[in-house]
């Protein structure tokens, strides 16, 4: 019932909840929690699902293509051109095996998985740092 997560979630915030229906929209369609003051909106129409409808969602994740950036140093300084650095990289695509992150192992199976490095390429910041 809307109530009981309305008391729940009111209990971890120790905050009121607020009506979010703006004019035109349908009065309770949507009730705002916490304190954010965007709110997170929950839909009455919620309804339980087959544990196969989690299942469908969880596989078309597998798939996915994620993209990662950080800033690297170097001990060594650095060659004076960005093609001259990604060749130091090697060659692509890499496999990897992946041990389960301790943070999932709770939802996950501790199991090794492979991953992949489709590519990867690298410039220059200064003589020891690079993106």
């Amino acid at each position: 019932s809307p109530l009981v997560l309305k008391s729940i979630v009111d209990d971890i915030n120790h905050t009121q909840s607020t009506n979010t229906s703006s004019p035109g929209q349908e009065e309770g369609s949507a009730i705002s929690y916490g304190c954010n003051p965007m709110g997170v909106g929950i839909a009455n129409s919620l309804r339980f699902v087959s544990p196969d409808s989690f299942k469908t969602l969880q596989s078309q994740t597998e798939d996915k293509v994620k993209h990662y950036g950080c800033l690297c140093w170097s001990k060594a300084s650095l060659p004076d051109s960005d093609t001259k650095l990604n060749e130091l990289l090697g060659s692509f695509p890499l496999e990897l095996k992946q041990r389960t992150p301790l943070r999932v192992l709770h939802r996950r199976s501790n199991m090794i998985r492979e991953r992949h490095v489709l590519t990867c390429s690298a410039t220059r910041v200064d003589d020891h740092y690079f993106r």
